[in-house]
């Protein structure tokens, strides 16, 4: 159109895809329940409590440092994330000392059944 090879554009004539709407959904304590039963026990029981009592993303909970919790104070602190990732066909762990957003950077109190797992 620009240099006049054609009078039209065809992209103006092409309908834009609709963006689904999403709807998240969440575990009832029953499930939740059944989901620590389900994990108790195994390497993925700590990361499973995390998600389900603080709300950690999954990059959060395995960023998560010995430093990062105060015992002293019953907090734990939010301040790294460890990713993974396929680069040149290897697939390789990327740890940050930063999150998501500045707004992942926080503090939160220390729950006592997490406590006592520690």
């Amino acid at each position: 159109m620009k240099i006049d090879l054609i009078q039209t554009n065809p992209a103006d004539k092409v309908e834009r895809p609709k963006k689904n709407r999403f709807i998240g959904s969440f575990y009832d304590s029953d499930e939740v329940e059944k989901l620590f039963a389900a994990a108790k026990g195994t390497n993925l029981e700590i990361p499973i409590f995390l998600g389900a009592f603080y709300g950690l993303r999954r990059s959060e909970a395995l960023g998560l440092k010995w430093s990062a919790i105060d015992f002293q104070n019953d907090t734990i602190t939010i301040r790294h994330i460890v990713t993974s990732c396929n680069l040149d066909g290897k697939h390789v762990q990327i740890a940050q000392d930063t999150t998501k957003t500045k707004s992942s950077l926080r503090t939160l109190p220390l729950v006592p059944p997490l406590r006592k797992s520690c």
